[in-house]
């Protein structure tokens, strides 16, 4: 079963402010847009933004949004996650 898709834009000014951290403003718009296209690698980078200014809900979502899709670093970041959590 697939999950709903989180929404970029309606977190987006959280998460450009999130990403404007540690990466350049034009790498921006394309990690956003490959986020919107399923891109794992880019759903990571979201999540860890998210998760980097505390909206850890948002930043789960977007975790297991990679993880879905096999891509490790997400599945062993919500595997650390949830070890934390118990």
């Amino acid at each position: 079963m697939k999950r709903e898709k989180p929404s970029l834009r309606r977190l987006e000014q959280e998460i450009r402010a999130a990403l404007s951290r540690s990466l350049e403003p034009d790498m921006i718009d394309p990690i956003l847009d490959e986020a919107e296209r399923d891109n794992a690698a880019a759903e990571f980078i979201v999540a860890d933004a998210l998760e980097s200014i505390g909206n850890r809900v948002e930043a789960l979502r977007w975790y297991r949004r990679a993880a879905d899709q096999g891509y490790r670093p997400a599945l062993e970041r919500l595997r650390r996650l949830s070890s934390s959590a118990a």
